[in-house]
């Protein structure tokens, strides 16, 4: 992805995010440690590359995003598609719910809950994005 010296810095998006990928940065925001990753134009539009939920086949719609701007959340688990989006890292069950977390801002979906089945203590709408998408081409 190219970054320019000027206004928009890249042709996509950056975002932050607690889980770190192999091109991801570490930095602090806030004084939490978190992740500096980007996401292309292409990818954010679908164009060249379509990011498709293993669970539902829902594709991923970044085509919401600002290009050349920086989400201070992670804009993938930002939009859970399906259920299976919004399980405990752990037990593998359901952390929303009657008795689980409400998140109410796209960026409480980046922040650490506990799980109200088996207690953990997690980010669990953020997952590696090889174990939620295939990328069709």
């Amino acid at each position: 992805m190219t970054i320019y010296d000027k206004y928009p810095l890249l042709d996509g998006t950056f975002y932050l995010t607690p889980l770190a990928n192999e091109l991801a940065v570490p930095v602090t925001y806030k004084a939490r440690p978190c992740f500096l990753a980007a996401v292309c134009m292409f990818c954010m539009n679908g164009v060249v590359r379509t990011l498709q939920c293993r669970t539902c086949q829902t594709p991923w719609n970044g085509s919401v995003l600002v290009i050349g701007s920086m989400y201070a959340y992670d804009v993938f688990a930002a939009a859970p598609c399906c259920p299976a989006r919004s399980t405990c890292n752990q037990c593998e069950l359901e952390v929303v719910g009657r008795n689980g977390v409400q998140p109410q801002t796209y960026s409480e979906y980046s922040r650490s809950f506990v799980c109200p089945h088996c207690h953990t203590d997690d980010h669990h709408f953020v997952k590696p994005l090889a174990q939620i998408y295939n990328v069709l081409l």
